[in-house]
């Protein structure tokens, strides 16, 4: 895992804390009239972010576990966040359902990941880069599992 990356996700991670005061995926939606809405998908999809209109949407399928919905609806708030809803990018989390080969979705894993821990970032920023992601593979063997 690279080191820019895990910045990029701690520098999102500081704007969450400052913008909402919480790192609780329901009450952020809440404050951005983000519809969240947990859903029939299809096995192999854990959640979808899109926007229609002017209003934010945040699919998070209803199979998950509790815990599970928690990181997925994170891990969609950070597409959100960061406008990364483009219709290629719907297009390509449809039909490619749980792979996570690109920066971004490492990105978003890892910030719902870190965003389910009490830590502040710079106490984040002393772990290995490598551990964060052998801790996160662990974590979506055990929770992300529908």
């Amino acid at each position: 895992m690279k080191r820019e990356l895990l910045n990029n996700v701690f520098n999102c991670i500081e704007y969450i804390d400052r913008e909402y005061g919480t790192r609780n995926p329901y009450k952020i939606a809440k404050i951005e009239n983000i519809i969240l809405s947990p859903t029939k998908l299809p096995a192999c999809t854990l959640g979808i972010s899109f926007v229609h209109g002017d209003t934010k949407f945040i699919l998070v399928n209803s199979k998950l576990s509790e815990t599970g919905r928690h990181f997925t609806s994170l891990h969609e708030i950070y597409h959100l966040i960061n406008n990364h809803n483009s219709s290629n990018n719907t297009l390509f989390l449809l039909t490619n359902c749980r792979v996570k080969n690109t920066e971004i979705e490492k990105e978003a894993d890892l910030f719902a990941f870190l965003c389910m821990f009490d830590y502040e970032t710079d106490e984040l920023l002393k772990i290995s880069p490598d551990y964060w992601e052998v801790k996160l593979d662990e974590f979506r063997r055990k929770y992300l599992i529908i």
